[in-house]
């Protein structure tokens, strides 16, 4: 799924539940949601680019050149396999949970996005490696998150979902 449609069905997710009538914060939510994205594919490309920018000042044939490289899918890949796996996110929930001795449950965010991109991605387009690094199983999804159909639905269900949010928000302000 797209980075954005991540964010938005983690906020979705966070607005439309409490907690101990807990009220979660929208933006980390949706940076929760993001996040195995942003840390598998736009971190390295910005550290990318401002190498290639501070050795040669800005090139577009050197930056497409480096991001087609081998080194930089193999950082790409190392990274994605951390940011989608099961066994990583429970080991930094499980860790977070004994420092700050409480769940912090926004991260689920973070789990949303995995448990999403399991049945959207296919082998050979970034398949989930939710076991990593205990194991490389992967599920070839049922529909590739960049078809056209999927995206429509996507597209589709997020703004029925926030018309309801946004609804019954409106109502409990007015007190109805």
């Amino acid at each position: 799924m797209d980075i954005i449609s991540h964010a938005l069905w983690s906020g979705a997710l966070f607005k439309s539940i409490k907690l101990k009538k807990k009220r979660f914060n929208f933006w980390w939510a949706a940076f929760w949601g993001a996040f195995p994205d942003v840390f598998a594919f736009v971190i390295p490309y910005i550290i990318f680019f401002i190498i290639i920018i501070s050795q040669n000042g800005f090139n577009i044939k050197n930056l497409i050149t480096t991001i087609k490289s081998p080194a930089y899918e193999s950082i790409i890949i190392s990274l994605y396999n951390i940011s989608h796996s099961l066994v990583i996110f429970s080991t930094v929930f499980l860790l977070v949970w004994l420092i700050f001795r409480k769940q912090i449950w926004i991260l689920f965010g973070w789990l949303l996005h995995i448990l999403i991109d399991i049945p959207t991605h296919t082998i050979g387009h970034f398949a989930t490696p939710m076991f990593w690094p205990i194991s490389n199983f992967k599920i070839n999804g049922l529909m590739y998150w960049r078809e056209p159909l999927f995206m429509i639905i996507d597209i589709i269900a997020l703004i029925i979902v926030y018309w309801i949010i946004f609804r019954k928000e409106k109502k409990r302000k007015r007190g109805i």
